[in-house]
Formats: structure tokens, sequence, C-alpha cells
């Protein structure tokens, strides 16, 4: 049977809006594998392979193949060890409460003002905090180095960027308190690490004399909508669908992992550094953390023509003496 004028109508609309259904469906289910896959790729490390290349140096088959199948990151490794620049140390190994074995490195001091705990950052590990543990010895300070998991000797090729990384801050604690009975503490963290360092000092109630820190960032989010300038993507929208499935993979709330929420808790002297040109943990950032802080016990110093991870290698001296007001 024909149909009249008005029926087909109505069939070509029924079509279309099942072609846009479908296509938004498609869209929908294209952007989340997208974040899916970019998110894993960010949190979960390789155990081996070559460390995909910025994005702004890639070819543009490379940049295809980094959208549909996200970054290469090998698991960071060990660049030297403390023999290598002349310091003595004991490897130890600690567990956390949910099962990650922790490797870290006691440095040999003969501490004078305490013992201080020192937390790299994403993608780090615990030799490249070698240089800031030669100067805290001289400060006076016993270093300690662990590896958060997923980096370096520790457990895993997944990373939380700080949230369950407590749990590595807690352990190394309770290893430095049997070790070290009656020895003041002090928390030394970078990026990452300075964001896991107040989860740990702040509600996870760990008690430390003191806290160093550089270049944390004021919330998860913010993190990751500094870190789109590096695909020339929207700041909006796409970091948002990240934390959803960072969240998700990540076994935790992201929307919850706030160093700036943490930093209400502090009650110890706290010196928060950073980079006057650091685009991954911006200056205002770092101040609208340190402003949470409630002590008056607190100073924050932000280092001109310096960047994310370079504070200690262009301002030593400036660098220590800061330290100073802190551990003295």
């Amino acid at each position: 049977m024909e149909l009249s004028g008005l029926s087909k109508a109505k069939v070509c609309v029924y079509r279309i809006r099942r072609f846009l259904y479908t296509l938004v469906l498609g869209l929908a289910i294209l952007f989340n594998y997208l974040a899916a896959i970019h998110v894993y790729s960010l949190t979960q490390f390789a155990e081996h392979g070559k460390r995909s290349p910025f994005f702004a140096e890639m070819t543009l088959k490379e940049k295809v193949e980094t959208a549909f199948f996200g970054l290469s990151i090998p698991k960071p490794r060990a660049r030297r060890f403390p023999h290598d620049v002349g310091l003595n140390y004991q490897s130890i190994v600690l567990k956390t409460s949910d099962g990650v074995s922790v490797r870290g490195w006691d440095i040999r001091a003969s501490p004078t003002k305490g013992v201080i705990l020192m937390l790299h950052g994403y993608g780090g590990e615990k030799s490249r905090l070698l240089d800031e543990a030669i100067a805290f010895i001289e400060l006076g300070l016993h270093p300690i180095l662990i590896d958060f998991r997923g980096h370096g000797e520790s457990d895993s090729i997944a990373t939380t960027i700080g949230y369950k990384e407590v749990e590595e801050i807690k352990s190394a604690l309770q290893f430095i308190r049997k070790a070290y009975p009656g020895k003041e503490i002090f928390l030394y963290g970078k990026s990452m690490g300075a964001a896991a360092a107040l989860r740990a000092a702040g509600p996870g109630q760990e008690k430390v004399s003191g806290l160093i820190l550089e270049c944390p960032f004021d919330g998860l989010v913010e993190a990751i909508r500094n870190r789109m300038y590096f695909f020339n993507a929207p700041r909006y929208g796409i970091p948002d669908l990240l934390m959803l499935w960072g969240s998700i993979l990540g076994g935790f709330n992201g929307y919850n992992h706030n160093p700036t929420t943490y930093a209400e808790w502090i009650r110890v002297p706290t010196l928060m550094m950073g980079g006057a040109d650091d685009s991954r943990a911006k200056p205002e950032e770092i101040e609208k953390v340190y402003l949470a802080l409630p002590s008056s016990q607190k100073k924050l110093k932000i280092f001109s023509r310096t960047g994310h991870n370079d504070i200690f290698q262009k301002n030593k001296r400036d660098w220590k003496s800061n330290i100073q007001d802190v551990v003295l």
C-alpha cells in the first residue's frame, strides 16, 4: 500500500531521529573508549618499551596511533644509586596495608635534627632525589627515600597520582619510628609526592614535625586541565571525562583528591615552594593550597625563571636557606 505524504514525512523523521540517536550513542561510546584508553596509559606504566615522544614532536601517524591507543610510558627505573654520589645506604622493603611491597633507601647519615622522608613525583623514582638528599644531610637531616607504587623498584605498574600512595607514607613512617625512636620526622614531597604528603599529614593524621612541599597541585581535576596543552586539547569537558574514568579504573573518587582540602588539616610548620614558570602546578594554584593552611607557621616561596621539576637545580642556595626556617 502506498504511503500518504504525511506518513512518508513521519517515516523520514523517524529515520533521521534513529540516525541521530545512533550517531550520538556511537560518539559517546567512542569518546568514553578514548578517555578510558588514555587514563589507562597514564596510570598504568608499561613494563618495557620506549616512551612516546611529546605530542608536538610526533608525526601525523604517531598522533593518530596515540589518539586511539594512548601513550606508552615505561615504568620509571632508577638512574643511579646512592653509592654513585658517595653515600652509604641500606635498602629497605616495606609492606603497605593494602599489600603493596615498597622499596626504599635508608641513607646512612648522622642526623642531628631528625629524619626526612623524601617523596618523588609522578613518573619519577627515588634516585631522582639524591641531589636533594645530599643537601638535606648538609642541613643535618637523615634522608630516607622510597619509591611509590608503580614506580622504581616498588610493586605494581599502577599509580593513583598521590591518593593511595598515602599508604606507602604510612608504612615508611612506621619504619622510621621503630628504627629511629624519638627523632623528629619531616616530609619532603615533589608534585604528586607533595599531594600525598598533605593527604598523609592532613586527613591521614600522621604526626610529623614539618612539611617541605614543592609544586603541589590544588586538585586533581585542575592538574589534568593544566596538562591539556600538551595535546592542544580544551581545558574543559575532556578533563572531566578523564577524571570519571580515572576514578573508575583507579578505584577512588578523583574529585575528592584535593590537596587544598588536605591542607586545612595541617597544624605543623610548612614550607611551600613553586616555580614562576610552572605550567603544571601554577603559582596561583600553589598559593591556593598555601592559603588553606591554618597554621601561622607557614611560608610560601615562588622562584623566578623556574619550572616544575628544577627548583633545587636552579636555586640551591635559596632552596636550602628557606628549608632551614622549617627544620631549625
